[in-house]
This record gives structure tokens, sequence and C-alpha cells, in this order.
């Protein structure tokens, strides 16, 4: 019987554990809806970093060529203002 009580303690605290996972994951969504109304311009940064970062590390050398060629292009384009 203490085995079958031990079985349903863990099915309950996988469940809590899901439940808040789930949670986490609506509170996100809706963090990104409100920054997405309310600061655009942070959550485009943020999200580009982050495409910046995912992509700098599956592809390291093409991330920092094409790093390297847009600092180039800015470079001979010179500063505006």
């Amino acid at each position: 019987m203490k085995v079958l009580a031990y079985i349903v303690l863990a099915g309950v605290i996988l469940s809590l554990v899901q439940s808040t996972i789930i949670a986490a994951a609506l509170l996100l969504a809706v963090m990104i809806l409100w920054g997405a109304f309310f600061r655009p311009e942070a959550l485009f940064g943020l999200l580009a970093f982050g495409l910046f970062a995912s992509t700098l590390e599956r592809y390291p050398l093409a991330t920092l060529s094409a790093l390297a060629l847009f600092a180039a292009i800015d470079a001979a384009r010179g500063r505006h203002g």
C-alpha cells in the first residue's frame, strides 16, 4: 500500500510541476504581447539579440563573417550625423 501511495504522490507532484510550467509559458506569452504593444523597440531588440546568439551558436564562422561584412559596409558608408 505504501508503494501505491508513493506512486499517487509522484503523480500529484508531476501534475503540479506541469501546471507551473504551463502557467509560466502563458505568462511569458502575455509579457511578449505586452512588450509588443508598449515597448516594441525593447522587445524587438531582445528578439534580435536572441536570434543573433542562436545563430552565433549554430554557425559561428558564418555569423562572424556576416557581422564583419556589415561592419565594413557601415564603415564604408561613413557616419551620417
